[in-house]
C-alpha cells in the first residue's frame, strides 16, 4: 500500500474486488451447452402447464403475503 501511495483500504479494494467480483460471477453464471441451450429455449417459447404441486406452492405463497 504505501508503495503505490495509497491507505491500506483503498489498496485493498484496488487489488480485491475485481477478483472477488470474478468469483461471485463464475459462481453465479450457467454455462450451457448446445443440447441443453435448445431445450431452454423451447421451454421458454412452449412453457408446460404448472403442475398441482406448483399451483399449490403459488397458492401458499399468495396467503403467506398477505
Amino acid at each position: 500500500a504505501a508503495c503505490e501511495r495509497l491507505d491500506v483500504t483503498s489498496f485493498i479494494m484496488r487489488n480485491v474486488l475485481p477478483t472477488a467480483r470474478d468469483v461471485v460471477d463464475r459462481a453465479e453464471r450457467i454455462v450451457l451447452g448446445e443440447r441443453d441451450s435448445m431445450r431452454v429455449l423451447k421451454l421458454l417459447e412452449n412453457p408446460p402447464k404448472p403442475t398441482p404441486a406448483l399451483m399449490a406452492a403459488a397458492r401458499r405463497r399468495r396467503v403467506a403475503r398477505t
